[in-house]
């Protein structure tokens, strides 16, 4: 091999190190509609089927981190576009009722829950949302169209939500290593009795992005899961 050519392939060789370190510092998102996303994601395709109804949902996410914007069609038709910032947390989406053409706009947090603040039609406000973030402790309190409290979410550090209290029920969510949710625990506050009611199985790729998730959901403290539902991750990568 000449000097020129090894010269050139150092060079090569260098950017390709530098392209996966400036990668490592974010590879890891959370994704409206998406979840959790590992590595240099092209695109996912989304199939959900549950034993309940026998329904079948098709779905699309086309992720452009050039332009940080997330692309849904539901079998094969456009549903909705979402764009983000550089964090990848949800900034707007546009998607259509009926024929009218419709914009939500985001509150931008750390938690991996997204937040609406408003749905608009033109310049005129649709739908405002109730609730409140609360950063300093890790909560968000959701209020009805009169007022009237409905639940509060509490989150960790990482923004994994870890409690929500409602009036009579108070649901615990545990993860495992990956950070994905894998147990869902309900507790009757007047009586203390609880029960789980969703359980949650994965299969990862080599990127530690989940491709099939298997959801149990019991009823009520039930021994046989009411209903099924698998979901499939096809991801591809750049």
């Amino acid at each position: 091999m000449n000097k020129i050519a090894l010269i050139i392939m150092t060079i090569l060789l260098s950017l390709s190190c530098s392209d996966n370190k400036e990668f490592v510092k974010s590879e890891s998102r959370y994704y409206y509609a998406v979840g959790k996303i590992n590595g240099p994601v092209k695109s996912v395709h989304l199939t959900s089927t549950n034993d309940y109804n026998d329904d079948k949902t098709d779905n699309t996410y086309l992720i452009d981190t050039t332009r940080n914007e997330l692309s849904m069609y539901n079998k094969d038709k456009f549903d909705k576009k979402v764009y983000f910032d550089s964090l990848g947390r949800a900034d707007s989406s546009i998607w259509y009722k009926d024929s009218l053409k419709m914009k939500t706009i985001y509150h931008k947090s750390n938690f991996h829950d997204v937040f609406p603040i408003c749905t608009m039609h033109d310049d005129s406000i649709w739908y405002e949302f109730n609730y409140h973030l609360d950063s300093a402790s890790n909560t968000c309190t959701y209020y009805s169209d009169k007022g009237t409290l409905t639940r509060i979410d509490t989150f960790d550090i990482d923004g994994k939500l870890l409690v929500s209290a409602f009036d009579k029920i108070t649901a615990r969510y545990d993860y495992n290593e990956q950070g994905d949710l894998i147990c869902e625990t309900k507790i009757f506050n007047n009586s203390n009795k609880k029960f789980k009611s969703q359980i949650i199985d994965y299969k990862y790729d080599h990127y530690g992005n989940w491709t099939k998730k298997e959801i149990e959901r019991y009823y009520r403290g039930q021994n046989k899961p009411e209903y099924t539902m698998t979901k499939k991750r096809e991801i591809q990568y750049y």
